[in-house]
């Protein structure tokens, strides 16, 4: 044994596994902590931020409809924009607390979402720890990935955008699962309930946690090996990870049937020459990983190029010879991270064959950047074991840290986009050249900022691009709010009919009923109760199709029967019991997240009646209530999401 062992010393470099061990035991909670310290140095800056993008749809539009939360579990019918391909409970359930730990700030949100980063990179080591335990220097190989796993550019959009937790949460609940299977601290029952509990709640948490059911077995089958001085470990343990898999796999897709019975999934659409999107798609993810620059969040197109498929093929072909070559425990653990990289990426390459806006997106790389930063940290602590001399060791040690110190700083500078709307799709719109939809959004958070000039030519812009039909439903709802705030009532019931008679949605019905509502105030006093008839025909319609819209859609009949004090014919003033709806009035936080109070700091009462901004995460306006004229100039914008995305977060 001891021979072999100095075998090894002489052809690797690498010191026997115990020696490792016994150096990391005593700096191992140092360790933590560091890595604890420097994940979340990187993303304190988006505690700051506001609601991005999707956010809005999940916080301000699906939590009111799943009250109580346990309603997360079996959500009800017709959710507004509730996307019909997804059951991710605990996603929502985490909004949930959020919600109520923070009442509805950005700011609880966007803490849950380090924190969730924080424990990621924490188990990244731990993990790491067990697959290269008796492969070389593992405490080095472990700290190194984590480091590269808690810095790494490409995270910026799982962590940063809220609507990109579940990314985080899948990742969180897979490597705890496997820390539980591989100790020794608890018996075969034991260690099958709690790991078959989170390999369910990764499950309930995002489809991608499908791959524990996979990376459970070869995980004890990689790991499971003798250490050194102590006995081997029992082969039950793996029929016990078989056993809890195969039950959190099965009570997953009970409840997901039952979840989804209301909702009829999409089908899917092969894209053309789907071998080569397969493997250029493959090529862009690896690519990224080693070289993220410049990042994108949204990728209208398949990276179909010649040396997207080159890359994806030198992957491929690489991938092949470690699985074939898989015999002594060395190329184990390489296998565990082939197979780790490629079982959580293929969630993202099946994605091409549905048709979503975006193909590709940076947030998919999150959890095969594990594998990744194992690999390329066990090749960085070999290579520095190789190193002959305590200084040249100490230089490759110091330039290891520059690159996490530049990768960090490049990290902190991509948070920036994120921390708004406005620098968002100015951002995104820079390097989309093909679609409408950065264009349209960017509209979007420029009209909410009341810059309309600005936000009717990108609006214009948006036109001359590829649009889905609900983006260019969009375009011209905005279009017409436009011509609402200039008092052009014809055009802007021009523009939302256009809108209307391309989706014929709830939201679109709404504006529809407001224009007549605001119009009905500069026409003849006979001609008033035809416009009001013909509003409130339209708010029962948005009432019908959207029946969880329906205490904010007749709280602003209310309001504005209220400070129009008689304009209004008693059908509409009596609010929703016209229509035999009896709604329960929100209160003051449910009408505007963000604090801002049902009446301006002059004092001015405002009209919540206003119209839908409608965007990829989208908004409405309150508008300070002018003379019985109707609109005021400048609007005073809440933030409180009403719209729902074309394209809900993967």
């Amino acid at each position: 044994m001891a021979s072999r062992s100095e075998a090894r010393r002489r052809k690797t470099g690498i010191e026997p596994t115990s020696a490792h061990a016994a150096l990391a035991a005593p700096l191992r909670a140092k360790v933590l902590a560091l890595l604890a310290l420097i994940s979340g140095a990187v993303y304190a800056p988006t505690l700051r931020y506001g609601l991005v993008w999707d956010d809005p749809i999940s916080i301000h539009r699906w939590l009111p409809a799943l009250r109580p939360w346990t309603r997360v579990f079996l959500p009800p019918p017709a959710i507004p924009q509730f996307p019909p391909d997804y059951y991710r409970p605990l996603q929502l359930l985490s909004y949930h607390i959020d919600a109520w730990i923070g009442g509805g700030a950005a700011w609880a949100f966007h803490v849950t979402s380090v924190l969730l980063h924080i424990a990621a990179t924490l188990l990244v080591y731990r993990t790491g720890l067990s697959v290269w335990r008796a492969c070389g220097p593992a405490h080095q190989a472990s700290l190194a990935a984590a480091l590269l796993f808690a810095v790494h550019p490409i995270h910026t959009e799982s962590v940063a955008w809220i609507a990109a937790r579940p990314d985080p949460m899948v990742a969180v609940f897979l490597l705890s699962a496997l820390l539980v299977l591989g100790s020794d601290r608890f018996r075969p029952v034991a260690r099958t309930v709690a790991a078959g509990a989170l390999m369910l709640a990764a499950l309930l948490s995002k489809e991608t946690g499908a791959c524990a059911l996979l990376l459970a077995p070869l995980w004890a089958w990689a790991t499971n090996g003798p250490k050194e001085g102590q006995p081997a470990r029992s082969t039950v343990s793996t029929a016990w990870i078989t056993v809890a898999s195969i039950l959190a796999g099965g009570t997953y897709l009970i409840l997901r049937h039952l979840g989804l019975a209301h909702y009829e999934a999409t089908g899917f659409q092969v894209p053309p020459q789907p071998l080569y999107s397969l493997v250029s798609s493959a090529g862009w993810y690896t690519a990224k990983l080693f070289w993220p620059f410049p990042q994108n969040a949204f990728v209208d197109e398949i990276p179909r190029s010649p040396l997207f498929f080159a890359t994806g093929t030198l992957a491929m072909l690489a991938s092949l010879a470690i699985v074939f070559s898989a015999r002594g425990r060395l190329t184990r653990a390489h296998l565990c991270c082939v197979v780790w990289y490629w079982a959580t990426l293929a969630p993202a390459l099946l994605l091409l064959a549905k048709p979503p806006t975006a193909p590709v997106a940076e947030r998919y790389l999150y959890l095969p950047s594990i594998a990744f930063a194992w690999f390329l940290g066990h090749g960085l602590a070999r290579l520095r074991a190789r190193l002959q001399g305590e200084r040249t060791k100490q230089v490759a040690t110091l330039f290891a840290g520059c690159t996490f110190a530049a990768l960090a700083s490049a990290t902190l500078v991509r948070n920036e986009v994120w921390r708004n709307d406005l620098r968002l799709w100015a951002d995104t719109a820079g390097k989309t050249k093909s679609d409408g939809m950065p264009l349209r959004n960017w509209a979007a958070a420029l009209l909410q900022a009341g810059e309309l000039e600005r936000a009717e030519t990108l609006l214009h812009q948006a036109l001359t691009r590829h649009n889905t039909p609900a983006g260019l439903s969009n375009i011209h709802s905005n279009l017409g709010t436009i011509a609402m705030y200039r008092r052009q009532w014809e055009l802007a019931r021009e523009h939302y009919q256009k809108a209307y008679d391309i989706v014929p949605s709830g939201d679109m019905a709404y504006n529809l009923g407001v224009v007549f509502l605001h119009s009905s105030e500069e026409v003849a006093h006979e001609q008033r109760r035809t416009k009001l008839l013909e509003a409130k025909r339209w708010f029962a319609q948005a009432v019908a199709s959207s029946p969880h819209d329906l205490i904010r859609t007749w709280d602003t009949v209310r309001c504005y029967s209220c400070w129009g004090k008689g304009t209004s014919p008693a059908s509409i003033s009596s609010g929703p019991s016209s229509l035999g709806c009896h709604p329960i009035a929100p209160s003051r936080r449910e009408r505007c997240w963000n604090g801002v109070p049902p009446e301006t700091e002059s004092g001015v009462p405002l009209v919540v009646a206003a119209p839908r901004f409608p965007r990829d995460g989208q908004t409405a306006a309150i508008l300070p209530a002018a003379p019985r004229a109707g609109f005021g100039r400048a609007p005073l914008l809440c933030r409180c999401s009403l719209l729902a995305a074309t394209r809900p977060c993967l």
